[in-house]
């Protein structure tokens, strides 16, 4: 206690005037006593005998200072006041900006919080004035929103609000609104719309059915999650593995004695599998020592005991193991320990891994396991495992090679928007698209922009143009109806559908995401622009399916299916045969694979009745009833309007890349029937590429159907329809089962092929099928009337000739030259068709003759089953000869012969074979497809000789021989055509034969028309003269074909020669630009060097050996930005020293190249290492061939300037799109 003892003032405390603590009587313990005044205490005099005059002046000083101290604390008091008050304000402010965000739907201040709960048996109709915040996963039977009424779900910033909602189905209409995000405004947190009941749960919604989220008129659906690039293409090869030499794995139970691999350090191959009984055997312990011995440094060797291996293991080869791997255990190992070791040749004592266990009771207690990782000159991780151990009395030893922590994969875009954790599909580019893998994303800080790490891939095949997929954060389970809009398509985790699409005519619809055919595994994926019934535009790349058929069989890719009538909602509201008519509108850079049937496939339509006694197929299969003739407004008496596939990439469908029929179909810059509806269609190919046989070469697994040897490099592949299919085509060369062409026929081919396919700038190779494997007996009507025109001489050398089946008489002259290795026949000539109609024998078959060539007439078939009401035969004829035509049974009543594809004035002589006694009505008439109006009637007249018929050939004659059993006429064009009309303008001229029979005889009568009517053979058109002058535009225009056109691409091949090459007499050796080659010096090493930014050749240097002339070339003599194409011949000196130089070119490490015998190399000089760089070596007879790539030019990463960007052709059509719908 502090007192006074001097100056006379109050005490500031005193003490208690009693020792005792002593508490109020109103004292309750565990009560809070309110705070009173203390008393005041009492002040004891201090030298009362003291002046009164100081005491006074003592006072006024307390009061002064005392005054001054309150004034101090009210400005304290102040300013904490005024600074609270801020603080208050800035938060208010702050919290009521946020709170009316108009961008953020969720935090609108007039919603109400809402936990609906679980009730599964509620309808909640949510009206006028009504906004609700969903905060909470809740369960209903329905919900209606409508008359402005609004629901939300509720989001944060973390993502934290994840919300499952499950219902029936959710309308919206009248104003209702259901928001899950904005567009500037993300939905971060997952929301999933689940929607639940059985197919016989209550009644359903008029328009919609029993589970749906719909849109009526007047409703508003929004769902924006966070937005993550969907897809996107590996810029670079991924084997299913990981490695290009494949995984590794072995365990055998008592492989006794050291167990040995040697593994190729700069590739993961493993190289050497031998097993040394070092137990038993001395010489198999000298033997090891040896082994090692010769092994190059670098050297990757793993070790590992099985049973026991001590008994007979020599000093040396202790020596040798410790020496070349620095083992610390094999010195001392024990009978039966387990033992594993993983090293390097020449090794350090960091380069090796080793382990050790005692053997006790027939058990280690464990493994002795070793383990190292590597790098390939690729840039891949792997580790190779050694394991030895007892177990239960038995001894185990085992090796591992495989891709160590997980793949990087090198992607086309800039994906640093996906995380880890997030999950990603792997399609397979194989025929099977069941390959197909889901991997998480896993950490990789040694990523860059367009790389992500995922486990080890297992089953897929990783080739070039695999997709991936990275899952919205925004999830629904739901089909999508909305007003404009009819779909059986489920989505999961919103962009990704199962899928059905059927489309309304008249409406524009936008679908923006990835797709998924989960029944066949297919995923698609882009952004669609359909307009009209089946139009369709895709940006980007489209794995797409538009089928209706029964049991959800889906087997193409996309598929234009057209409707004869609109079924469904729109049923009666669009005329008949409107879907075939109406312009496909845009259909841009799209990508289809992995198909069962086709890539693309355009025809057919649907049946539109209902099952019956009659016709018992189900409502919407599949109907062969359709055929696509767009025309302009859909109008068939306006112009056509063609239909262009431009850039289609089609490629690994197991049957056909394009199905196309109809027309007009344009097909450009891409990469891979009876009577036409519409006379005068015409389908054309151009500046496109075909290839048949790539390295894809697949996976044994998923639902690939075949597997075996094909292809001109006669390895395992995955093969399209057939183990004796040989597969496809490379450069156009042959294999021992097939030949190969650039121009080929459909095979097993019932259908005629018009005599006006024309062909120009084509390479020349041709084949027309031989009876075997795969062509089967190639004696269908299609197969034998094989055609078409080589306008240019650029296939044949001869210009304007016709090239048909080298067996077919029909169509030959004496001047026609043979080509055994296309089975083909080359002629001039004017050719054309006639279509054979007949009624009431469709089980006949008919045989033509020419009368040149009556030794050699031609069997058909018919292309109808006899199940049809008519049968037709539909022969290639010359024009300018006669014909007889004759019949395996009787001769059919009624015969309608039309002229198909003769121009004006053209004609030949027909005689049909008939029983001697039979009478004949022949009357003319022309008939108009489109209307199947028929004018211009005019019966026939007979006369006595066909000397007499010959004289009025353009008269409406016939003669009747009855002598032979044959009608003569002569069938000759009156009308001209127009454009590439198989019919004349006014309609199909044709000519009517009904016969009246007594006999049922056979109508054959080759026995008495020859030697008869037999004539001389000769040649209307004579043959030209050979060309000399080379194809200088053969083929298309581009090196390739790619999904992003806009981007440019530098062609670069290598072809290296080692010594033993040039001893089998291969003496060609070059580096090629953009088919450019730059031939090689007799021996020693060859450099080109391109710019990386304008694609040109900067400099080509050859050098004798690696000196120091090329070494300070390596080092200072490409400039930054190039692009460096190495390749050599002969023996290369100096190659072993090469491999420093090459790492700082892009290899991932440093290779080892002593013992190599030939390299090629692609690299790049820069800021950056490059994906691309990739080096091929050879060795022990090794022989690398000619090897290519397409590398990226004017990359941002290569230092070079960003180029102006130039008009993107997909944005453009977008814009062209949206102007003419108006949006």
């Amino acid at each position: 206690m502090q007192t006074s003892d001097g100056v006379c003032l109050s005490p500031v405390f005193l003490p208690p005037s009693h020792g005792s603590n002593q508490r109020p009587s109103g004292y309750v313990p565990g009560r809070v006593v309110p705070l009173r005044s203390p008393p005041p205490p009492k002040i004891k005099p201090c030298n009362e005998g003291s002046s009164t005059v100081t005491f006074a002046s003592d006072e006024r000083n307390r009061e002064r200072a005392a005054e001054i101290k309150r004034r101090k604390n009210s400005f304290i008091c102040i300013a904490v006041s005024l600074f609270a008050f801020f603080i208050v304000l800035i938060l208010s402010l702050t919290l009521s900006t946020r709170s009316i965000d108009e961008n953020c739907p969720d935090q609108n201040p007039v919603l109400r919080t809402w936990n609906l709960g679980q009730h599964l048996e509620k309808t909640v109709i949510i009206g006028k004035g009504e906004h609700f915040l969903l905060s909470s996963s809740a369960t209903v039977h329905s919900i209606v929103i409508k008359k402005g009424g609004s629901l939300v779900f509720d989001d944060d910033t973390e993502g934290t609000k994840n919300i499952t909602l499950r219902t029936h189905y959710i309308l919206i209409e009248d104003g209702g609104a259901l928001h899950i995000g904005a567009a500037k405004c993300r939905y971060r947190s997952i929301a999933t719309i689940v929607l639940i009941g059985k197919s016989d749960d209550d009644k359903t919604v008029p328009g919609f059915g029993r589970k749906f989220i719909g849109v009526r008129a007047g409703g508003t659906l929004e769902m924006h999650g966070l937005e993550k690039r969907s897809w996107t293409l590996l810029s670079k090869t991924i084997p299913s593995t990981g490695l290009v030499s494949g995984s590794y794995s072995f365990e055998k139970n008592f492989s006794r004695g050291i167990n040995l691999r040697v593994i190729d350090q700069d590739t993961a191959e493993v190289l050497v599998v031998e097993r040394f009984d070092t137990h038993e055997s001395r010489n198999d312990s000298k033997k090891l020592h040896e082994c090692l011995r010769s092994l190059p440094p670098g050297r990757i060797v793993a070790l590992a005991v099985g049973d026991s291996a001590v008994k007979s293991l020599l000093e040396e080869t202790k020596s040798t193991i410790e020496e070349l791997l620095q083992s610390k255990y094999v010195r001392d190992l024990k009978y039966r320990q387990a033992w594993a070791l993983v090293g390097v040749i020449g090794g350090d004592n960091t380069s090796y891994s080793e382990d050790a266990r005692e053997h006790e009771n027939h058990d280690t207690g464990g493994q002795a396991f070793a383990q190292k990782e590597f790098i390939t000159l690729d840039g891949v991780k792997f580790s190779v495992s050694a394991y030895s151990e007892w177990k239960e009395g038995f001894p185990i030893s085992g090796f591992q090679v495989k891709a160590a922590n997980g793949l990087i994969l090198q992607l086309t875009d800039n994906i640093t928007n996906w995380n880890p954790g997030d999950r990603i599909v792997v399609a397979s580019t194989d025929y099977s698209m069941y390959q197909t893998e889901e991997f998480p994303l896993l950490p990789c800080p040694e990523c860059n922009r367009n790389q992500v790490k995922i486990q080890e891939i297992v089953n897929s095949t990783g080739f070039l143009s695999l997709m991936l997929y990275c899952n919205c954060r925004l999830a629904a389970v739901i089909p999508l109806l909305l007003h404009i809009f009819s779909s059986v398509c489920v989505c999961v985790c919103v962009c990704l559908f199962i899928c059905l699409y059927t489309l309304h005519p008249s409406f524009f619809v936008l679908l923006v995401g990835t797709f998924l055919c989960f029944r066949t595994g297919k995923f698609e994926n882009s952004t669609f622009f359909f307009q009209w019934e089946f139009s369709i535009m895709c940006t980007s790349v489209l794995y797409s399916r538009y089928v209706i058929i029964s049991k959800n069989k889906c087997d193409t890719g996309i598929w234009y299916l057209f409707h004869n009538m609109s079924t469904g909602d729109t049923h009666g509201l669009v005329p008949e045969t409107k879907a075939e008519l109406t312009p496909l509108g845009i259909f841009y850079n799209n990508r289809v694979h992995s198909n069962f049937k086709a890539g693309l496939f355009i025809d057919k339509g649907v049946k539109t009745t209902n099952a019956s006694a009659l016709d018992p197929r189900e409502y919407l299969c599949l109907d062969n009833n359709a055929r696509f003739r767009p025309h302009q407004d859909a109008d068939p008496k306006k112009p056509r309007v063609a239909a262009v596939i431009d850039g289609l990439i089609s490629f690994k469908n197991n049957d056909l890349g394009a199905w196309v029929r109809g027309g007009d179909i344009v097909i450009q810059n891409s990469g891979d029937g009876s009577f036409p509806k519409d006379i005068g269609s015409s389908q054309e190919v151009s500046d496109s590429l075909f290839v048949g046989e790539s390295k894809n070469y697949g996976t044994n697994g998923g639902l690939n159907k075949y597997w075996g040897v094909g292809g001109v490099d006669s390895i395992n592949r995955t093969l399209p329809r057939n183990k004796t299919f040989p597969s496809t085509f490379k450069n156009f060369m042959q294999t021992p089962d097939r030949f190969t062409s650039a121009v080929g026929f459909f095979l097993k081919n019932p259908w005629q092929l018009t005599p006006k396919n024309n062909i120009s700038a084509v390479f020349p190779k041709v084949f027309f099928g031989k009876a075997g494997p795969w062509f089967e007996e190639n004696e269908l009507d299609g197969d034998k009337n094989s055609l078409f025109h080589d306008l240019d001489g650029s296939v044949t050398g001869y210009e304007g000739v016709f090239v048909g089946r080298m067996d077919n008489d029909l169509i030959r002259h004496p001047d026609c030259i043979n080509d055994t290795t296309w089975n083909a026949v080359i002629c001039s000539g004017r050719y054309s068709q006639i279509f054979v109609q007949t009624w009431g024998s469709q089980n006949l078959s008919m045989s033509i003759a020419r009368d040149e060539y009556p030794s050699s007439p031609m069997t058909l078939r018919g292309i109808n089953s006899q199940r049809a009401p008519f049968q037709q035969y539909q022969p290639i004829v010359m024009l300018g000869k006669s014909y007889t035509i004759h019949w395996n049974g009787s001769a059919p009543k009624t015969t309608v012969l039309y002229l198909i594809n003769f121009d004006k004035d053209d004609w030949i002589q027909v005689a049909l074979c008939y029983p001697p006694d039979s009478t004949f009505q022949v009357m003319s008439d022309v008939y108009e497809r489109q209307s199947m109006l028929v004018t211009n009637v005019e019966d026939y007249g007979a006369l006595n000789s066909l000397e007499e018929l010959q004289k009025k050939q353009k008269d409406r004659k016939y003669f009747f021989d009855n002598s032979t059993g044959l009608l003569f006429l002569f069938l000759q064009a009156r009308r001209s055509r127009d454009g590439h009309s198989y019919c004349s303008a006014q309609g199909c001229e044709r000519v009517k034969i009904s016969a009246t029979m007594k006999s049922s005889e056979v109508s054959s009568c080759f026995t008495k028309a020859y030697p008869k009517y037999a004539k001389v053979p000769k040649a209307i058109v004579p043959m030209p003269k050979k060309t000399s002058k080379s194809c200088s535009k053969c083929g298309a225009s581009k090196l390739f074909v790619s999904s992003d056109p806009q981007d440019v691409y530098l062609q670069a091949q290598i072809k290296s020669l080692s010594k033993n090459d040039i001893e089998h007499g291969d003496n060609e050796a070059f580096i090629a630009v953009n088919g450019e080659k730059f031939p090689f010096r007799p021996t020693g090493f060859y450099m080109v060097i391109v710019d990386a930014c304008s694609g040109k050749v900067t400099s080509k240097t050859s050098f004798s050996q690696l000196d120091s002339k090329m070494e300070q070339h390596l080092k200072t003599g490409i400039p930054q930005r190039s692009v460096v194409l190495l390749g050599g011949q002969n023996q290369l000196k100096g190659l072993a020293d090469l491999s420093p130089f090459l790492y700082s070119l892009g290899t991932a490490k440093v290779a080892e190249l002593k013992n190599k015998e030939s390299l090629a190399f692609f690299g790049f000089h820069g800021p950056s290492r490059v994906h691309w760089a990739r080096l091929y070596t050879g060795t022990n007879g090794t022989v690398l061939g000619l090897l290519e790539k397409y590398i990226p030019l004017q990359l941002e990463e290569y230092g070079c300037s960003v180029p102006k960007s130039s008009k993107r052709k997909d944005l453009e059509l977008l814009k062209q799109a949206l102007l003419e719908t108006r949006l």
